[in-house]
């Protein structure tokens, strides 16, 4: 079992205590956080456009008269580290206007060998306008991880105006090795405005800092 999947009731006190520090940091007139923007969860059955491999998690928002979705789905066939083994990770953004449906980006990810796995970190997909004037900026986490293998990699995937701006890190799996944490922002955040690096480097070290705090030194 992979170490990056905690219990059900911590995933729950998990995104109760982002949100509520997000909401601290916005009171307190801070730039980098802004309000989540308001959407909707889909069951598969109800889904518009088709997925690849299993649905994970889907939202849907209305944007400038639009509607937008944004779909996170897994692939896997075979047995782990089988030399046939498959662990795909993939999402895409589409938004609906005169009628038909539009992708706007997509991607796909999966592990360097047969013994990884792309593991979508359940409930941390969500839509932000940050500085209130749209188009809408989407975040999520996942990890690419082995068994018994340290550190692994988390990836934030950030997109901001269509662009993709990941922040890639890698995480310890016990204390002893908290110097192995490390994280970096990817190069299409030197052209991102200063408020949206700065939200999306906030936002990944307060996700670190409660999700693993008991394996990293203060992000």
């Amino acid at each position: 079992m992979l170490p990056t999947t905690p219990p059900v009731h911590a995933k729950r006190l998990l995104l109760i205590s982002i949100a509520v520090l997000l909401f601290m940091n916005l009171a307190c007139g801070q730039r980098t956080i802004a309000p989540e923007i308001q959407t909707s969860d889909f069951k598969k059955k109800a889904l518009p456009i088709k997925t690849q491999g299993n649905l994970l998690d889907a939202r849907v928002w209305l944007e400038n008269g639009d509607s937008n979705i944004i779909l996170i789905s897994n692939e896997e066939k075979g047995e782990q580290c089988e030399k046939n083994y498959i662990n795909r990770l993939f999402a895409f953004r589409a938004s609906k206007s005169s009628g038909s449906w539009k992708k706007r980006w997509e991607i796909k990810d999966f592990g360097p060998g047969p013994c990884y796995i792309a593991h979508y970190q359940e409930g941390t997909l969500h839509v932000f306008d940050i500085d209130g004037q749209g188009p809408s900026e989407t975040v999520f986490f996942y990890t690419i991880a082995q068994d018994g293998a340290a550190p692994f990699t988390i990836k934030m995937m950030f997109h901001w105006n269509g662009t993709k701006s990941p922040i890639r890190g890698k995480i310890p799996l016990t204390p002893d090795d908290s110097d192995a944490y490390e994280y970096q922002l990817d190069s299409a955040f030197t052209k991102a405005p200063a408020g949206i690096k700065d939200f999306a480097e906030t936002y990944w070290k307060q996700y670190i800092g409660l999700k693993y705090s008991e394996r990293v030194k203060a992000p």
